[in-house]
């Protein structure tokens, strides 16, 4: 268990790198907003569009990658949750451990973790394999946000006079 739970441990990295690119990207927003004056005389006329539409697709990635960077962050944080239970307990019924966990939350969360809690009943790693996917489509997203922030920085240096 422990050894799946450490394939988690790159998403809070990942996340890390995620919010230091929200950050520069919205830093960047703000100065071409304060200087449109300076950077629509520098420039052809197209560029300014352009590279807030980069900047806009980038915060775009990096939103829907910190979306995911919470989503893997507590399933991780329920399957160490679980894994102490099991631990301090000596607990071995699943099933049992399952339910006392899930009791603590709202109707609605119960409702959709015993749903997800079905599915792994045919499949042990379901719920890892789901925690191993969203942190691989964030680091897609993440990779995604800084290519993005990279083609802003090529058409700033190519497009400004």
């Amino acid at each position: 268990m422990n050894l799946l739970l450490g394939g988690l441990e790159t998403a809070a990295t990942v996340d890390k790198v995620n919010t230091w690119m929200l950050v520069a990207t919205g830093a960047t927003v703000a100065l071409i907003i304060s200087n449109i004056d300076q950077v629509i005389s520098s420039s052809q006329n197209f560029v300014p569009k352009l590279l807030l539409m980069l900047l806009a697709i980038s915060a775009l990635f990096g939103f829907l990658a910190k979306i995911l960077g919470v989503k893997s962050l507590s399933m991780q944080i329920a399957f160490q949750s679980i894994l102490k239970t099991f631990e301090s307990a000596g607990e071995t019924d699943v099933e049992l451990a399952l339910k006392d966990y899930i009791s603590a939350y709202p109707k609605l969360t119960q409702k959709i973790m015993t749903r997800s809690a079905e599915k792994g009943r045919g499949d042990p790693l379901y719920g890892f394999k789901k925690a191993a996917n969203i942190a691989i489509r964030q680091s897609i997203y993440t990779m995604c946000q800084a290519l993005t922030f990279i083609a802003f920085i090529v058409t700033a240096a190519c497009g400004l006079h």
